[in-house]
């Protein structure tokens, strides 16, 4: 994409598809937006056989330059853009914290809602997408929101966060102390590995069946 300026200092942005592979290109719309003529949201399937752009509602390219789809936003700001790894999903980040889920065929599949700062999520906010054995990650700066893609709905969500390890599953995080900024981790743990650390440290000492009964353990 290339942002250039006419006489009367308007914004113009020329943007193509380029097919490295047979030195050819496929020009786009003017993709510029907003006051400024900033770029808009934008993502590369896994593949690279599709593209997704934010302008005149979100549009959905094949490699070839033709448009495949257009899933209209509702009015709503689009401030990040994802495919799935499978490429047959696109989600969206809008500027009210919620996330869509469609089909490359722009049907809606579902909704969830980020975790955020109360200073809110504007085109400013540095997001990141990672898929994982586990689910998805989606980061808006230091939060990072745990989806489930079984279910497609947020489960947790972790502060301060700095990167996701996948062999020890933990999450390493910035913790601020009396001496500073140290390096802090936490691990994911199922219900499972909760009970069995408590009964490693009670010992002999059982839970009576009221306790059990109560925590819902039986």
């Amino acid at each position: 994409t290339n942002k250039r300026y006419d006489e009367n200092y308007n914004t113009i942005t020329e943007s193509v598809l380029m097919d490295l592979t047979k030195q050819t290109t496929y020009p786009l719309p003017d993709m510029a937006y907003g006051e400024y003529g900033e770029m808009p949201a934008f993502a590369w399937s896994e593949s690279g056989d599709l593209a997704v752009v934010s302008t005149d509602g979100i549009r959905i390219w094949d490699k070839n330059g033709n448009l495949q789809s257009t899933i209209d936003p509702d009015g709503k700001s689009v401030l990040s853009l994802c495919f799935a790894p499978d490429d047959l999903h696109l989600m969206a980040v809008f500027s009210d914290g919620s996330v869509s889920r469609y089909n490359i065929y722009g049907i809606l599949l579902n909704r969830l809602e980020l975790y955020f700062y109360d200073t809110g999520l504007s085109r400013y906010t540095n997001f990141n997408w990672r898929f994982t054995d586990k689910g998805l990650l989606i980061t808006a700066d230091d939060v990072c929101t745990l989806v489930s893609t079984e279910v497609w709905e947020p489960y947790a969500y972790v502060q301060s966060f700095l990167y996701y390890d996948e062999n020890t599953d933990s999450f390493l995080v910035s913790v601020g102390t009396e001496d500073g900024i140290v390096l802090g981790a936490y691990q994911r743990l199922t219900t499972m590995d909760l009970i069995e650390m408590a009964e490693t440290i009670l010992g002999e000492n059982r839970l009576t069946e009221e306790q059990r009964a109560k925590y819902g353990l039986d």
